[in-house]
């Protein structure tokens, strides 16, 4: 459909609430996970790449995901079956 981009991603979440130091020592263990060449290179053999980011960034990302995916449900008029 012109005008529109979709694209797989994927990313980790907890449940609301979840304390800051958890939310920061878990971003740090994933963070060096996918800076790892070896995992890099594991993942680009299955046509993946790496893109780390911080709480506030992914969590920026999702809002960001959350209104396009809105748009695109109003303006195809897509419902649930």
């Amino acid at each position: 459909m012109d005008g529109y981009e979709s694209s797989n991603w994927y990313g980790l979440v907890g449940p609301a609430g979840l304390r800051k130091p958890l939310v920061g020592k878990l971003n740090a263990v994933v963070v060096d996970a996918l800076n790892d060449p070896g995992i890099r290179e594991k993942l680009a053999q299955q046509g993946l790449e790496a893109t780390p980011s911080s709480p506030a960034e992914f969590s920026e990302f999702l809002r960001a995901e959350l209104v396009k995916w809105a748009k695109i449900v109003k303006d195809t008029g897509s419902r649930p079956d």
